[in-house]
């Protein structure tokens, strides 16, 4: 039998090319009856399956288990695609949900063959410690709570700003993603990078506002930002104190 790591990329590798490569997705989506879904869906689960069965017959598991085994990872891929409600209104959350049930699918499958649990289940532990699950709440807090709270902070300020011609929820994402930037370089003391990303918003938000022309987006703006990167560092500094860092 081939080393354990082995089959788990291989079928992480069928998957990739199966879900990527593939039309079906594309097929399902412009088909113009159930049956032309079924027939992309089908075709999905044909080629994968096949992919699938041959990993699984090769790395010296019997054919028909390799097989059962192989039409169930497809089909439930599939089946899962074809059943998640259309048009997605949130396509990320959409994207992460299809492809992380997937993989957790195809580590279950590996885990079960290569009796690869108990060394998860350790990992797993270990994981789930007080400065990992520290950490956790760290990203946690400077995402949601944070943003609600430089919400209500620049409320009383908000029927002053002109969005027009801004992006839907743009600068939610944007401040969501600069938070978890900044506690990510402040947790690995990397300050420079810290300056870096302030310089380059200041830079970037410089020209947004030059070319608006008006005071209060500017003050709103830098208001916004402030109180990001002030509460994003001062969890992190939270952070690496209590864990001695």
């Amino acid at each position: 039998m081939a080393e354990p790591n082995t089959l788990l990329l291989i079928l992480l590798l069928i998957h990739v090319l199966a879900d990527f490569s593939l039309p079906w997705k594309r097929w399902f989506s412009q088909a113009s009856s159930g049956l032309h879904r079924a027939r992309a869906l089908t075709s999905y689960v044909g080629v994968a399956g096949l992919g699938y069965c041959a990993a699984l017959a090769l790395t010296a598991n019997p054919l028909p288990w390799a097989a059962l085994i192989a039409l169930s990872l497809a089909v439930a891929r599939a089946a899962l695609h074809g059943l998640l409600p259309r048009p997605a209104p949130h396509p990320v959350r959409r994207f992460l949900l299809e492809q992380g049930v997937s993989l957790l699918a195809i580590l279950g499958v590996w885990a079960a063959i290569e009796g690869a649990a108990a060394p998860w289940r350790a990992w797993l532990t270990e994981l789930v410690s007080a400065p990992n699950l520290l950490i956790a709440l760290a990203y946690l807090l400077v995402l949601r709570p944070t943003s609600s709270l430089i919400g209500a902070a620049l409320a009383p300020w908000i029927k002053e700003i002109d969005k027009l011609g801004s992006l839907a929820n743009a600068g939610a994402l944007i401040g969501n993603l600069e938070r978890v930037l900044i506690l990510t370089f402040v947790l690995l003391q990397q300050w420079e990078a810290v300056g870096f990303l302030i310089t380059a918003k200041s830079i970037l938000r410089f020209n947004e506002i030059q070319g608006a022309k008006v005071r209060s987006l500017s003050e709103y703006v830098l208001l916004g930002t402030l109180l990001s990167f002030t509460l994003s560092i001062a969890v992190g500094l939270a952070v690496t104190r209590i864990l001695g860092l």
